[in-house]
């Protein structure tokens, strides 16, 4: 795995959260809320999508694994510059990588599927990151605010959302300078 990944990878742990089993909370059950095993989440994985992981246990490395094939290789976030990659990659652990794709093609205004194709990698490659970076923030920010679940765990989503802002814009100053 190669060093962007990596780093991504550990600033996506830091933003995720430690372990944490708490049945009030539908995703940390297998089978829904209250239903299966109350197995937990985290670094931003939960029991709903992952019912086989021992959270409790999950090591540094096994998060690497997982994140690496679930969400920064389909989303392409190696062919991504520096911060734009963070940006895309780490909301698509928070949220799923349709949701973190949507996201990306409504901040390019790239029409198309649920998904990073060739296309939008290019489109994506036009702009200047720090200002894509600032789009994808507030796409990102929108997308939480009309989730029905905002007001119970906005003021997280939105922390997270800012200390992922603020170390994007750092990277996306190692990206090629804006034209």
């Amino acid at each position: 795995m190669d060093e962007r990944f990596l780093r991504c990878a550990r600033i996506a742990r830091g933003l995720g959260g430690g372990f944490l089993r708490d049945g009030r909370i539908g995703e940390h059950w297998t089978d829904g809320p209250r239903r299966g095993v109350l197995a937990g989440a985290k670094w931003g994985l939960a029991a709903a999508q992952w019912p086989t992981v021992d959270f409790e246990h999950l090591t540094e490395m096994q998060f690497e694994v997982l994140t690496h094939r679930h969400f920064w290789a389909p989303l392409r976030c190696d062919a991504l510059y520096p911060g734009v990659d963070l940006m895309v990659f780490d909301f698509g652990i928070e949220r799923g990588i349709a949701e973190s794709a949507r996201m990306l093609r409504h901040a390019l205004g790239v029409r198309g599927s649920a998904s990073v194709d060739e296309e939008l990698v290019r489109e994506a490659r036009t702009r200047c990151p720090a200002d894509l970076v600032e789009d994808l923030a507030e796409q990102q920010q929108r997308a939480l605010e009309e989730d029905e679940r905002f007001p119970l765990f906005g003021l997280g989503w939105t922390r997270r959302l800012f200390l992922r802002e603020q170390e994007a814009q750092r990277q996306a100053r190692e990206a090629p300078p804006c034209g």
